[in-house]
C-alpha cells in the first residue's frame, strides 16, 4: 500500500466517523423529539441535551440546534424547571433572534415564557450577502438587521483598524 493510498483511507475513515457523529446528535434529537410528544420528559431531557452537545463540527446545524432548544425549553418547563427552560429559550434567542415556536405545535405556556424571554433578552443579528463588495463613494450596502424585540441600533461601519468610516 503506498503512502497516498493509505493516507486517503485514513482522511475517509475521519470523514465517515464525523457523518456517523452527526447523524447520531440527529438521530438523539429525532429520539427527543419523540420521547417528548410520548410525555417522558426526563428521557426527552436526556436525548436533547446530549444531541446539543457535540461539538461545532459535527453537531447540529443551527436550524437542528433551533428545534433541540425548543423541545428542551418545552421539555424543562413540564418538568417543573423553569430556570432552565428560560436558559434553553434564552440560548435560543441568541442563536436566532427572529425565531418563533410554532404555536399549533406548542401550547400556550411553552409560548408565552418563550415571548417572556424573548423581550428580556436583548439579541441583535447582522445579515450580509455572502459575497459582499464594498466600492468607495458608494452610498449602498444591502444588510439585514434583525432583532429579538424592539430596539433603537446604531451601526458605525470601520476600517480594520477600529477606525469609523460612517455611522448609521
Amino acid at each position: 500500500m503506498t503512502r497516498a493510498t493509505l493516507v486517503l483511507a485514513l482522511s475517509l475513515l475521519v470523514c465517515a466517523a464525523r457523518v456517523s457523529r452527526a447523524q447520531s446528535a440527529s438521530e438523539l434529537l429525532r429520539q427527543g423529539v419523540q420521547a417528548y410528544q410520548a410525555l417522558e420528559y426526563d428521557a426527552a431531557a436526556a436525548l436533547l441535551e446530549r444531541s446539543l452537545r457535540r461539538d461545532s463540527v459535527t453537531g447540529l446545524a443551527d436550524s437542528l440546534q433551533t428545534r433541540a432548544l425548543t423541545y428542551l425549553a418545552a421539555t424543562e418547563l413540564f418538568r417543573g424547571q423553569r430556570d432552565s427552560a428560560v436558559a434553553a429559550f434564552r440560548q435560543l434567542v441568541l442563536l436566532n433572534p427572529r425565531y418563533r415556536p410554532d404555536e399549533l405545535i406548542f401550547p400556550p405556556q411553552v409560548t408565552n415564557l418563550f415571548q417572556e424571554v424573548r423581550r428580556a433578552t436583548r439579541a441583535i443579528a447582522v445579515a450580509v450577502p455572502p459575497v459582499t463588495e464594498l466600492r468607495a463613494r458608494l452610498d449602498r450596502f444591502k444588510a439585514r438587521v434583525l432583532a429579538s424585540s424592539l430596539a433603537d441600533v446604531t451601526v458605525t461601519l470601520a476600517r480594520e483598524d477600529g477606525t469609523p468610516v460612517l455611522q448609521l
